[in-house]
């Protein structure tokens, strides 16, 4: 599955029926594989709460929907920003396959327009703010 379908597909989970406005609308997600299962967790900075979505292609049971406050999703988006992962920035709109063993695979977007980054972090080269968003995300999936 491309990492533009998976954009789509988790633009739709998250967003289901509702209506975007004008406003520009960020979104934040990390892959990571868990053993040979690859997790996608998204959170999608909407009014009135950022909602989240944990979807798998090899595991839809694990596909649910979380919330976070607000502030949590600044401090998450402040996080990835300044964390140095622009360095590795896989370019606007990239689609490429990910090693998520041994890198950290983080994507932000902007809806409706579909605007897209990738991030692919080698593992050993990450900074610490990095690993902890990492960790952070992934552990809504478990």
């Amino acid at each position: 599955m491309t990492s533009r379908t998976i954009f789509a597909c988790l633009a739709f989970v998250v967003l289901g029926s509702t209506t975007l406005a004008q406003k520009t609308t960020r979104m934040l997600m990390h892959t990571f594989q868990d053993g040979s299962t690859l997790i996608h967790v998204a959170v999608v900075d909407m009014s009135p709460t950022p909602r989240g979505v944990i979807t798998s292609p090899n595991a839809p049971a694990r596909q649910r929907v979380f919330t976070v406050s607000h502030q949590q999703f600044e401090q998450m988006w402040r996080t990835l920003q300044s964390s140095g992962a622009e360095k590795y920035a896989g370019g606007e709109g990239a689609s490429r396959t990910f090693d998520a063993q041994n890198y950290y695979v983080f994507s932000v977007g902007y809806m409706p327009n579909g605007k897209k980054t990738n991030y692919v972090v080698p593992k050993p080269r990450a900074s610490s703010s990095l690993v902890s968003l990492a960790r952070q995300l992934k552990a809504y999936a478990h």
